[in-house]
């Protein structure tokens, strides 16, 4: 329980820096914005920053009702400097703007126009001064290039990924490693007493609560490791009374446990853009298997999970 306990704590206090900056990026808003004029290209603002303010500059777009494709060959600089001519910004890259693939029908018939933003790499200003900010798109005229309004906008107080952010998301998921060892370790303790025998014929009480064993794991989509606290108190709340539920629920156990360990493995494989992907492959298997070893239970029926790690002793027995 100590291991549970200090993994709970882990969970829990390095959720706190995760979650306040993901929640800052994702809330973040634009406070000024310019049009850019589709005839000339051209931007040249100012606006006053504080001292220590982290910025960064974005672009929005929205191309024209023709089908003709946005040319290729647009491109354009940013620059951006403090009242003292020091440069802070300088960005020189292709337009990467939206293609007709993505347009959509509008109410007229016609291709509807596609809007696509695009972040550019923050900074920082480290005095109270007044930015310069100059734009221009090459070629000048934007609506020839297919581009039907173009805006540049700038962000305030944008969220730093640190090395500090990357750490609490690395102790998040040690905390997590750290609650499934605990619980192994005392589930592992749990199956080691002397339960009930195993009856050939369960009656119906016996397979509702087989069936809850699995059924509690869903669980896990409303509360923190509700898949694994559902099926820990149903089964520890009969195993002694019925060897079918006892069987049933480590089962159930081991199933959610892997479950568990696949989906550290999938986090840490978001950091390569593929763990998304196994992430929702693994709620889908995750919620089929546990519909279907429900439905099974209840029928009186034995379980066995795919790819389910042995770590609680099987029980076995005969359904009749």
């Amino acid at each position: 329980m100590v291991l549970f306990a200090a993994g709970l704590i882990l969970v829990v206090g390095s959720c706190v820096p995760v979650v306040d900056s993901l929640y800052r990026f994702a809330t973040l808003a634009p406070v000024m914005t310019w049009t850019v004029p589709t005839t000339t290209g051209r931007v040249h603002a100012e606006y006053r920053v504080r001292a220590g303010e982290r910025l960064a500059a974005g672009l929005r777009w929205r191309d024209s009702k023709s089908p003709e494709p946005v040319r290729d060959d647009v491109s354009f600089t940013l620059e951006i400097t403090d009242a003292e001519g020091r440069s802070l910004q300088r960005l020189r890259d292709a337009w990467a703007g939206p293609r007709p693939s993505r347009t959509t029908s509008g109410a007229g018939g016609a291709g509807a126009h596609v809007g696509t933003a695009r972040w550019l790499p923050p900074f920082a200003v480290a005095d109270e001064t007044v930015l310069n900010i100059y734009f221009a798109a090459e070629p000048a005229d934007l609506e020839a290039a297919g581009t039907r309004r173009l805006e540049l906008q700038l962000f305030r107080d944008v969220p730093e990924f640190t090395v500090s952010f990357f750490s609490a998301l690395v102790l998040w998921i040690l905390g997590i490693l750290t609650v499934l060892i605990g619980a192994i370790w005392w589930l592992r303790h749990l199956a080691g007493d002397v339960a009930a025998p195993v009856a050939a014929s369960p009656g119906d009480d016996e397979r509702l609560w087989a069936m809850f064993c699995h059924l509690s794991a869903m669980l896990g989509y409303l509360l923190p490791f509700g898949q694994l606290i559902g099926p820990s108190v149903v089964w520890m709340a009969k195993r002694d009374r019925s060897g079918f539920i006892d069987a049933h629920g480590r089962e159930a156990l081991n199933f959610q446990i892997s479950v568990m360990l696949y989906a550290v493995i999938a986090l840490i494989a978001c950091f390569v853009l593929i763990g998304f992907l196994l992430l929702f492959a693994l709620v889908i298997f995750h919620v089929s298997m546990t519909l279907y070893a429900s439905l099974r239970a209840q029928q009186g029926d034995a379980v066995h999970y795919p790819l389910a790690l042995r770590i609680l002793p099987a029980r076995h027995f005969t359904s009749g």
